[in-house]
């Protein structure tokens, strides 16, 4: 990394992806600073309805097996490059002004880590629920027998000559694949190196590959049994997260759709990291508590959702969060951890039950009028959601506003509450909020 300019005094989006770059700043907080300003978080995700496999003629290989191991147009996007080149995430570096100097540690913005046959069975060791699914090395294994029996033709570019050309299917007997300089090379082993044959952005007929390997039936998700945070001890983090996610039982969703975990994890996090809840996990064996800095903007694997691959080559925690069935299963590792790219830190979070049940008791409480229950506290652990990603508005007026319409719009069987009485209610706490920020 060549010489960095000193960080400009006036607050602009360079100079806060400039002290990130020189370890001034953590990556969360610049994000919370660019917002404040009005730049916008500094990372970015493009919009999945842009970018459609479905409508193009050819994949790259790891577009191929994704398609073989999850039979899901999401999953073919997420290995696809053109889509992976568009986001712009954080990634740990260290770099020196000049030779011989102080080595700084750092992150830059960076787009994702480009789509190999390595990373997708890196991932691949940790999918969910994958019993009746084909592993990522049984997908490689499955593409390339049907390419050495000619069920369809790939075309690769030779190296040396830049050239696009037919792989015959007799060939594929001799040929494995590598990765090289972060991309996928197709070869002859290297004991065998007198064989020329060497291809780099080999491809396969998309249409091809979805009839060879059409789409399955897939069960229909479903959450586990509800734990309630009721009596003395622990829950699982997980099921303190799906209490949340259910309103306590009283909300059904799609467990595949992240929105909904990402509010009730932002809210949990949140409490976490405030030391406001009691946090627990094993580290060396042993019980003990986990710092509350530690969930402080962390990025979360949920559940029922496809790691994103950059997670496990990030040098800073996240939390890899799982689904709670059993104590079995939970005992046998399944429990949610706190991990980096060199495995699990602590391992089979959980959080005290009297803290889950006092910030989000889902109790109906009276209005004043008898046996009329009330909506704030679907209110509250809303506003407190949007005080976590820093949407609040900028006057209590029209956050109380805000919060009516959304209300109305995503718990249209509950009882409605006038913007009036939810800014009364939320007057203090949104004080709080803007005291905090400024």
């Amino acid at each position: 990394m060549g010489k960095r300019k000193s960080p400009a005094s006036e607050v602009s989006r360079d100079s806060l992806i400039e002290k990130v770059a020189r370890g001034e700043l953590s990556p969360a907080d610049a994000d919370r600073e660019a917002v404040r300003h009005g730049f916008g978080t500094l990372t970015r995700e493009p919009d999945p309805a842009n970018f459609d496999p479905m409508q193009e003629q050819n994949w790259s290989l790891p577009m191929a097996v994704a398609w073989i191991t999850y039979r899901s147009p999401d999953a073919v996007r997420n290995w696809w490059n053109d889509y992976r080149k568009e986001f712009s995430v954080w990634r740990y570096s260290e770099w020196q002004e000049k030779a011989g100097g102080p080595v700084h540690q750092g992150y830059d913005l960076q787009s994702r880590p480009v789509a190999t046959l390595v990373r997708l069975q890196m991932v691949d060791t940790k999918r969910q629920n994958a019993e009746d699914c084909m592993s990522a090395e049984e997908a490689i294994m499955a593409l390339w027998q049907a390419l050495q029996s000619g069920d369809f033709e790939a075309t690769g570019v030779v190296e040396g000559t830049g050239q696009r050309v037919e792989i015959p299917a007799v060939q594929w007997y001799d040929l494995t694949w590598f990765e090289e300089r972060e991309k996928d090379v197709i070869r002859t082993g290297l004991k065998r190196a007198h064989l020329t044959a060497c291809y780099h952005d080999v491809i396969v007929p998309a249409k091809a590959v979805r009839a060879r390997w059409p789409v399955k039936p897939q069960p229909q998700l479903a959450l586990p049994e509800l734990m309630k945070p009721e009596g003395p001890g622990y829950m699982p983090l997980y099921c303190a997260a799906q209490w949340i996610a259910t309103c306590g039982g009283s909300v059904t969703f799609d467990p595949s759709d992240e929105s909904v975990w990402k509010k009730a994890y932002d809210q949990l996090l949140a409490r976490i990291a405030s030391e406001e809840i009691k946090t627990i996990g094993v580290r060396d064996g042993k019980h003990q508590i986990v710092p509350g800095y530690h969930f402080a903007a962390c990025r979360v694997d949920y559940p029922f959702s496809e790691t994103p691959s950059e997670l496990y080559f990030s040098e800073n925690l996240y939390l890899w969060s799982n689904i709670y069935l059993d104590e079995e299963h939970w005992l046998k590792g399944s429990g949610d951890c706190l991990e980096d790219r060199r495995g699990p830190q602590w391992e089979r979070l959980m959080v005290l039950k009297s803290d889950v049940a006092e910030f989000w008791p889902f109790e109906a409480p009276r209005t004043g009028a008898p046996g009329r229950p009330s909506s704030m506290y679907l209110i509250e652990a809303e506003f407190e959601a949007r005080c976590a990603r820093n949407e609040v508005a900028e006057t209590i007026t029209d956050e109380a506003e805000l919060l009516a319409d959304w209300l109305k719009s995503k718990h249209p069987t509950s009882p409605r509450l006038k913007a009036k009485s939810i800014r009364n209610k939320l007057s203090p706490a949104f004080r709080r909020h803007k005291s905090a920020r400024n």
